[in-house]
């Protein structure tokens, strides 16, 4: 784990480091010490401190924690005066979604937003799924 970490751009390297040193560490934590100023110990001295594998995965695991924390976060609004309570995940468009508003954004800049894709819808017989029953004999619906 101590190997040097191979980022797929200095940008983001500079990502990591930055995120690691404004994430806020308990005292306690030993991780605190060794990311405190990370990138200026590596400005310093490049070959005494870089960034490693552990690292890397440190810096993943706080970011899918910090993302799964925020989905957990309830978003509350008022549509036509009724107030709605929500999770980011869990939201619903009961008042109609236009899939051609704002045009596609294939990469969002805030957890959770909405994208959109042009869906064809094609006409069917059946508009809510309902029970049915067959005739055994002929398969045919009753």
């Amino acid at each position: 784990m101590g190997a040097r970490y191979q980022p797929a751009s200095q940008s983001e390297l500079d990502g990591i480091i930055a995120f690691l040193e404004a994430y806020p560490f308990d005292n306690a934590d030993p991780r605190k010490a060794r990311y405190q100023n990370f990138g200026n110990n590596i400005d310093n001295n490049p070959a005494a401190i870089f960034v490693t594998i552990e690292d890397a995965l440190v810096y993943l695991t706080l970011k899918i924690k910090a993302k799964h924390e925020d989905s957990n976060k309830k978003i509350t609004e008022t549509v036509d005066g009724v107030v709605e309570s929500y999770l980011p995940t869990d939201k619903v468009f009961e008042h109609g979604f236009d899939p051609l508003a704002g045009g596609f954004t294939a990469e969002t800049t805030k957890q959770f937003e909405v994208f959109d894709q042009w869906v064809e819808v094609l006409p069917t017989d059946q508009v809510v799924a309902v029970e049915v029953s067959y005739d055994p004999k002929t398969g045919r619906q009753l």
